[in-house]
């Protein structure tokens, strides 16, 4: 996602780029033109410029402009829909108004095989990060686990050994833990507490 936004002309100016491969050659100069990965301003100007594609073309796509603004985390848009048709609409919306921005979605994954349909198989989601019973899952948000076939979300956290049972380990451990969501947060407020 990056990758696919220029930085302005003036700023390529601070992403200055010092290389050599050997010693013995001379220095070479590089200017990033566009937002790199890392830096500090990197996520929010990844974000920033969504949601300034919003702002400039979101009139004619309601649904997807919807989407963009409740349902993206970084560069993830994790949406939904009662219907198929809705899902399909939303799905229609969000490649028209990204692409008109310069954003080409990839990794496109639903509970509904139907959907997937008009996804070309380079953009689905094939790299499945772990087997549950069987079944692909695809990791979203970190911690978070979506199972597309049962449309189920499943926590993948690992914790440390008993032999291993210090303070300093059941902390690490409690701050390792990503939930951007606070869906587990009844748990991770035990785990405060206990540690208190």
């Amino acid at each position: 996602m990056y990758r696919q936004i220029r930085v302005n002309d003036a700023d390529c100016e601070l992403q200055r780029i010092l290389w050599r491969s050997h010693p013995e050659e001379p220095i070479k100069q590089y200017k990033l033109k566009t937002v790199t990965y890392g830096t500090a301003p990197a996520s929010f100007l990844a974000v920033r410029s969504v949601h300034q594609l919003v702002k400039d073309e979101g009139q004619e796509f309601p649904l997807g402009s919807q989407a963009l603004k409740q349902n993206m985390y970084v560069d993830d848009c994790l949406s939904g829909a009662a219907t198929i048709e809705d899902a399909s609409k939303i799905q229609n919306e969000l490649i028209e108004l990204l692409h008109r921005g310069g954003f080409h979605l990839r990794k496109w994954c639903s509970n509904s095989p139907s959907l997937l349909q008009n996804v070309p198989q380079s953009d689905r989601e094939t790299q499945l990060p772990l087997q549950l019973c069987n079944e692909g899952n695809v990791k979203t948000l970190g911690i978070l686990l979506w199972h597309p076939t049962t449309d189920k979300f499943q926590i993948s956290f690992n914790i440390v050994g008993r032999e291993n049972f210090t303070k300093r380990n059941i902390l690490s451990s409690i701050a390792a833990i990503f939930d951007p969501l606070g869906l587990i947060s009844p748990i991770t407020i035990l785990c405060k507490i206990f540690m208190q």
